[in-house]
């Protein structure tokens, strides 16, 4: 595709947090896993903080002395309930479906921390998986803030990262972006709130979904 050097010509979100109000579904999972090895004592609201960790890095910060059996069964018994459960509760964010119609006319895209299997099937769950050219988990990656990810999405739409805006809601987002050399607009209403966003320094930050189309206009 033939872009100007200050053209926004694809938008790449992060689901959880940032297109999909998935926290309940994750965190009952987790909790799930987590009985699983006798761990009782987390409610969802102590666990919230995890929002958007890749599960080998929270259960390390949940489990510090747990090994690498502990460790599979854990994401073992996560993905066998999420995969039941992956929408029970899960919804778009207010706004979300007007604002991909509005951005029709850009490539649009999904990198996430979550296996594709797992992001495809929640989006086919919500109806939404069509509107997007790539939907990329980060399995052959290494997660974000690592800028591999977003560098292999946007090779996927044929693009220089430069001509991408990368929309997410928590620094891993930001800070994949930043070393990616995509626009980094952070978003408000997921696990981050605006203050731990701001020290990140994104280009740009919404409290609304219907802002971010003004924002993907240029660079």
């Amino acid at each position: 595709m033939a872009t100007t050097d200050r053209e926004i010509a694809a938008v790449v979100f992060d689901l959880d947090g940032t297109l999909v109000d998935t926290h309940n579904d994750i965190l009952h999972s987790v909790m799930v896993a987590l009985e699983d090895q006798g761990i009782t004592k987390y409610t969802p609201q102590d666990l919230h903080k995890f929002l958007g960790y890749p599960l080998a890095e929270l259960y390390s910060e949940i489990v510090p002395d747990g090994d690498a059996k502990g460790l599979q069964r854990f994401v073992h018994i996560y993905r066998a309930n999420y995969c039941d459960h992956c929408t029970d509760t899960s919804k778009l964010y207010p706004g979300a479906i007007e604002t991909l119609d509005a951005l029709k006319n850009k490539l649009l895209a999904v990198a996430t921390a979550k296996p594709t299997w797992s992001a495809v099937q929640i989006l086919d769950g919500l109806g939404q998986a069509h509107r997007f050219a790539h939907i990329v988990g980060s399995e052959h990656h290494p997660p974000k803030p690592d800028p591999a990810l977003l560098l292999h999405v946007a090779s996927l739409l044929g693009l220089d990262a430069e001509n991408c805006a990368m929309v997410g809601d928590t620094n891993r987002d930001v800070l994949a972006a930043k070393a990616a050399g995509m626009k980094s607009i952070a978003v408000t209403w997921g696990a981050w709130n605006k203050e731990q966003l701001a020290t990140c320094e994104p280009d740009a930050m919404v409290d609304s979904f219907e802002q971010i189309p003004a924002m993907v206009k240029h660079r």
